[in-house]
């Protein structure tokens, strides 16, 4: 199955799958009482801010089927 997204369908996916993502990560934190797994996050809070670049630069070179497959997954 081929899909084909306007340049603006794919930013509007990839925005969707990046907030979702990053929503459950956040959800995941903050349902977590372990303070010494907080505390390890909050060292490698850089570390979490280069997993979402490095997650947009894998999401823009997907392709377009991808992008729509990885959005159903998430919905």
């Amino acid at each position: 199955m081929s899909v084909h997204l306007t340049a603006t369908g794919r930013l509007q996916v990839i925005e969707r799958i990046m907030e979702a993502r990053f929503k459950i990560v956040a959800v995941e934190e903050i349902r977590s009482r372990d303070l010494a797994r907080r505390a390890a996050k909050a060292r490698g809070a850089a570390g979490r801010g280069g997993l979402a670049v490095r997650e947009r630069e894998r999401l823009i070179d997907a392709s377009d089927s991808q992008l729509c497959a990885e959005l159903a997954e998430l919905c």
